[in-house]
């Protein structure tokens, strides 16, 4: 072999080499590429998240404060309710008071009549109202 087919195949074998390396840089390129355009989704998809996650902090927040004011009407509701069952109460009983008077009224007016049964109640509330 003589030196022009050395060199020869020696500068063959460079250009081989840098063909290789080309197409290596190349693909790296792409990748590269790629590479870029996903860290700019995943930054996208990151702030997504984020403002997610501002706006369910505002959300808590709000329904935080709705729980309150609901828990300040119910207790308010609660109160009124708790004072209606007396009122309520002290009505049923004056009631029973005056029926029961009416029954020992008309008994007294009517002694033949039949005596209908008097709840233990009305006869307890008579009692302590005498």
């Amino acid at each position: 072999m003589n030196a022009v087919s050395i060199g020869f195949l020696v500068e063959g074998f460079i250009a081989a080499l840098l063909l290789i390396t080309i197409g290596f840089c190349v693909a790296l390129y792409r990748r590269l590429g790629m590479l870029r355009y996903e860290e700019h989704r995943l930054r996208l998809t990151i702030a997504d998240l984020a403002e997610a996650g501002e706006r369910a902090e505002t959300a808590i927040a709000q329904l935080r404060g709705l729980a309150d004011e609901a828990q300040i009407v119910l207790a308010a509701r609660s109160e009124g309710a708790g004072r209606l069952a007396g009122e309520l109460e002290r009505h049923v009983a004056a009631a029973e008071t005056v029926l029961t008077r009416i029954v020992a009224i008309t008994r007294a007016l009517r002694p033949d009549a039949p005596r209908p049964a008097v709840p233990r109640q009305g006869l307890a509330g008579e009692e302590e109202a005498a």
